[in-house]
């Protein structure tokens, strides 16, 4: 996680010293943002408990994968939520589920995996460089890690931002944030149909 030094932070990306503003720590070198108040596991979990899973959600999820290849492959759904749905939607794939409320189960970490989808969970964590370093020991020679969540800006108004709003969300990249993880972890970034792509090749 973050490193506290009393009030000082070393960001959890780059592990250079944050900003701390009144309500984020900002890191000057990689823009990684951190909210300085995070709620308890238990207030998470309530709010988490309040999402929907119908069918417009399983249809905006078989529309966010559409283009993804995942036949024949394994597959780690990671932070997959109350209702995971991809395993039903693409079954010429094997999907390991794992979230840590509700599928926390972690002999994921048994497997090698072809694709590792992180799909809008790395903003709710607060140590998002562990966890990616975690992953990318779990690839296999030519797998890929894919992350959607969404990305800040010079033209975004931060403090006003609806992203920021949810009090789950602490964590906020730029696509900078994301290129100064992959060259610590010796990763190749890629951009693609609205994720941001990781592979070890």
């Amino acid at each position: 996680m973050s490193k506290r030094l009393g009030e000082r932070m070393k960001c959890n990306i780059c592990n250079e010293l944050m900003k701390e503003e009144t309500d984020y720590y900002i890191c000057p070198y990689c823009s990684y943002a951190l909210k300085r108040k995070i709620e308890s596991k238990e207030t998470q979990y309530k709010r988490y408990l309040a999402h929907k899973y119908d069918e417009n959600y399983i249809s905006y999820m078989k529309n966010l994968t559409r283009e993804i290849d995942f036949n024949n492959k394994l597959v780690l759904d990671f932070g997959c939520g109350q209702q995971p749905c991809l395993s039903k939607i693409y079954l010429n794939s094997k999907f390991v589920n794992y979230d840590l409320f509700f599928y926390p189960n972690e002999d994921y970490k048994l497997n090698k995996y072809d694709l590792i989808l992180i799909i809008e969970v790395i903003e709710h964590l607060e140590n998002p460089y562990d966890v990616l370093n975690e992953l990318t020991n779990l690839l296999k020679e030519d797998g890929k890690i894919m992350i959607h969540t969404m990305l800040y800006d010079e033209k975004t108004d931060f403090r006003n931002w609806w992203y920021t709003r949810d009090i789950t969300h602490i964590s906020f990249f730029k696509k900078e944030t994301f290129a100064k993880a992959c060259k610590r972890l010796n990763l190749k970034m890629e951009l693609i149909n609205g994720f941001i792509v990781l592979s070890n090749n």
